[in-house]
């Protein structure tokens, strides 16, 4: 399904309300809502510490919060990962989490580990291998981890992360290191998976590829939602152009987001 800007009009699969996530006296997130609707690929943007991968972490059940998390329809928050991740939901991490004593195609095969008691072990090569050349690394189930670079491991992650065919996929910031063809790649893949039916929730710093792949944007500062709607919207708010470029105080001087922090 191919969503123009702007039309968010889908059945919320990811539904956050009010959620918070302290650590010690820091609010991480504080009393952010967002949805996911299933067809979408919706880009979560904000400045380094906004609070985005702790909101992966929450869905995920790697950090505890509350609030409410409903994933198609089921109370999500408190559940331990692997029950998130039969639930439906995969993810990358901004730096990814291979297994480097594996071959690509043993990484790939984790990803189909639910599915072992179903499948021949040669279906399951089959499946690991058609994977790996949706992601642009055909030929290469061989090779250990430590000969692919670095945005081949991205894509790797990917491939392990979209074997199960889950509803709902988390991406953490997968255009990082990637060279402007790499990244072209990148958003067709993205394309592609959402078209094959799984919803995409995209952490990414490229505002450009989140204009290009993104149907809907919300954007995230100090734990809190500032702005949420199309991506031309959201990049021309004044409080998400404050959050990335800082705010100009009366005597000309510019104050960083960071130095705020």
């Amino acid at each position: 399904m191919n969503l123009k800007p702007g039309t968010w009009n889908l059945k919320p699969l990811l539904e956050v309300r009010d959620l918070t996530v302290a650590f010690g006296g820091l609010k991480a997130l504080d009393g952010f809502s967002m949805s996911v609707c299933a067809g979408e690929i919706h880009a979560l943007i904000g400045p380094n510490g906004s609070g985005k991968s702790t909101f992966l972490n929450a869905v995920t059940g790697l950090v505890a919060g509350r609030g409410q998390i409903v994933f198609n329809g089921a109370p999500l928050l408190g559940l331990p990962p692997y029950r998130v991740f039969r639930a439906g939901i995969a993810r990358s991490f901004q730096t990814p989490r291979l297994f480097p004593s594996l071959t690509v195609a043993e990484n790939t095969l984790l990803g189909l580990h639910v599915e072992c008691a179903r499948k021949t072990a040669r279906e399951l090569e089959q499946a690991a291998e058609a994977q790996l050349a949706r992601t642009g690394l055909a030929g290469r189930g061989a090779l250990p981890v430590d000969r692919l670079t670095a945005a081949e491991r991205r894509c790797l992650e990917i491939a392990r992360a979209v074997a199960h065919s889950p509803l709902l996929l988390l991406l953490d910031e997968p255009a990082a290191g990637m060279s402007a063809a790499e990244r072209q790649a990148l958003a067709a893949l993205l394309r592609e998976i959402r078209a094959s039916g799984t919803a995409i929730l995209l952490i990414e710093h490229d505002l450009k590829m989140v204009a290009d792949v993104a149907d809907c944007v919300t954007a995230l500062n100090f734990g809190k939602k500032i702005a949420e709607g199309a991506p031309a919207e959201v990049a021309s708010h004044p409080a998400v152009v404050e959050a990335y470029l800082g705010k100009r105080q009366e005597n000309g001087t510019q104050i960083n987001a960071d130095e705020r922090r």
